[in-house]
């Protein structure tokens, strides 16, 4: 029930965040956002334009328990009509580490990213499900997802 709070607080926060944004374009080839992302899971991100629609983005996340793990991911950004916000998809590849002790196991597959942003000057937030197969080290199908924050460093 606390999470659930914890959730309906957050994209409350979003959309309101959202009606009182100005609208940005889509940032130039070249940009650079770092930032932090709170979730399954939590940790660094940062992201890089290339050729309008594309954007490569590098995370690196922690349960804080027992997996560190980091993805590439390759996202086409669209803008939705008549709205600040952004929608963005894409195809993803992780690798990371479970059960941090000396009997560590090698995490490894693909994945894709779906989710919806908005930019206020030189600030993006975003909300993001992350569906994922493993392969490594034996085949499971995990569902995670992610809120966040960037700050760009060049336009």
């Amino acid at each position: 029930m606390r999470n659930l709070l914890c959730i309906v607080l957050l994209v409350g926060s979003l959309v309101g965040g959202v009606l009182h944004a100005p609208v940005y374009a889509q940032r130039a080839p070249g940009s650079v956002g770092i930032g932090a992302q709170a979730g399954q899971p939590g940790g660094f991100t940062a992201k890089t334009y290339g050729r309008a629609p594309w954007a490569g983005v590098f995370s690196l996340g922690t349960n804080f328990r027992d997996q560190t793990v980091a993805h590439a991911h390759l996202l086409r950004e669209h803008p939705l009509p008549e709205s600040a916000l952004w929608m963005f998809w894409g195809p993803s590849l992780f690798l990371g580490l479970r059960s941090l002790d000396t009997r560590s196991r090698v995490v490894t597959g693909v994945g894709a990213r779906v989710g919806l942003n908005f930019y206020t000057e030189r600030i993006e937030v975003y909300l993001h499900a992350s569906p994922r197969a493993e392969g490594l080290p034996a085949p499971d199908v995990r569902i995670g997802g992610s809120v966040g924050l960037r700050y760009y460093l060049r336009f």
